[in-house]
């Protein structure tokens, strides 16, 4: 029998049985999008209990088949999120071809697909890099890593934000007819045409490079190109007034760049400026900068409001309700401070993301389920990627300086 070092529903942690059909721990109950949306002592959640979401041996509806190859290597410690979305935007995971809305907080990662209507705009942040994205509007994630940024542009418009670009890091757009590689930090707009047959290069700040087929071309801050067909061919370019995009982004960049949060967690952490207007940050002598948010319902709790997804390849993924709540959730941890919950980010490192984080500590009577000791290292677990051998809580890629231990036995 394999077992599950899990925090309970009351945050004791307790060793729970792992069901072997489901391989998920017996005493939680699956919600409708996912295992943990809510749990109980004896409530069931796997294939054989009460409230179970499956029969034996079929497979949920957004995991992957029992046949899925196994994740080895860790997955990316970097991933995109949208931090704004004004009006219609439909979104396809990496290898599917069903299409859905949309929202705030979702994980953007490599094969996500995306598209925006007409009139609409959205905005995805990953790294220290902002997507923009215009009305009518296809792009889609070629490659998101340690090491590269790299996106298609198929129609329409994207404006990219590169606050910073360290020695090692690619920032890559590809459209029909070239590749665009900033050399430097900057600000660069692309636009599409509907049928691909040009796009238009506008160098707001900064420097980059275009690729054609056989030839490159340098530009320089000021520059607009208009190229066709796929090796380079100038198609006439010229002056372009600033129009309602240009501003957006605009106003965009300028809350990014006064942000208060920029002060307490790095920049590379997506969805910080979110929490500007929505918390404060106080001084805590025990855990340092603490995030608390200034409205929630009574009672309230970290990974409460929201719903789980299955997001390759990190598997089941907490996707907040809250504006605010993509980084709180995958970033740092909670701990529960005086009368109230708090958001702990800890050291200013390279941020390193995880499906979900669980909370430091609990309120007064209860054991913690991941304690934290002024001064001590950042011990974590998060929810283990799901494989044939069973969907466990295992050790996080710990922020550094970190340590951690092994919450999972077989026997």
């Amino acid at each position: 029998m394999r077992y599950a070092f899990c925090p309970g529903p009351d945050f004791h942690v307790r060793f729970f049985p792992i069901c072997p059909p489901c391989s998920w721990p017996i005493p939680w109950q699956a919600g409708a999008d996912g295992p943990g949306r809510s749990r109980r002592p004896g409530g069931g959640g796997c294939c054989t209990g009460p409230g179970a979401r499956r029969p034996p041996g079929e497979a949920y509806l957004d995991a992957p088949g029992a046949d899925a190859p196994i994740q080895q290597a860790d997955p990316s410690s970097r991933i995109a999120t949208l931090t704004a979305v004004d009006g219609n935007l439909s979104f396809a995971p990496a290898g599917s071809d069903d299409w859905a809305a949309a929202g705030l907080n979702r994980p953007v990662t490599t094969g996500d697909r995306l598209w925006l209507d007409h009139g609409g705009r959205a905005e995805l942040h990953a790294g220290t890099v902002a997507v923009r994205l215009g009305g009518a509007t296809a792009a889609s994630i070629l490659n998101l890593d340690d090491s590269a940024t790299q996106v298609k542009l198929t129609q329409g418009t994207l404006q990219l934000r590169v606050r910073a670009l360290p020695p090692g890091q690619t920032v890559e757009v590809d459209t029909p007819n070239l590749a665009f590689v900033p050399r430097e930090p900057g600000d660069y707009r692309l636009d599409v045409a509907p049928d691909g047959s040009t796009t238009t290069v506008t160098m707001r700040h900064g420097s980059a490079v275009v690729y054609g087929d056989s030839r490159s071309i340098e530009l320089q801050r000021g520059d607009r190109m208009r190229f066709a067909g796929t090796d380079l061919a100038d198609a006439g370019g010229g002056g372009a007034p600033e129009d309602a995009f240009d501003r957006w982004t605009a106003a965009r960049d300028a809350r990014e760049d006064a942000s208060p949060s920029a002060r307490y967690v790095p920049r590379e952490m997506p969805g910080y400026a979110a929490l500007d207007g929505y918390g404060d940050w106080q001084e805590d002598p025990g855990y340092g900068a603490v995030w608390f948010p200034r409205v929630v319902s009574a009672g309230w709790a970290p990974y409460s409001a929201g719903h789980w997804a299955w997001i390759a390849p990190w598997g089941w993924t907490w996707i907040d309700d809250a504006p605010w709540g993509f980084a709180p959730s995958h970033y740092g941890r909670w701990a529960y401070v005086g009368s109230r919950w708090g958001w702990v980010p800890g050291p200013r490192v390279r941020p390193c993301y995880a499906p979900r984080w669980w909370p430091l500590s609990a309120p007064a009577g209860r054991t913690g389920a991941c304690a934290l000791a002024a001064g001590r290292a950042w011990p974590g677990i998060r929810l283990g990627r799901a494989t044939r051998t069973g969907r466990s809580i295992v050790p996080a890629r710990p922020m550094s300086p970190a340590s951690t231990v092994s919450r999972s036995t077989t026997s």
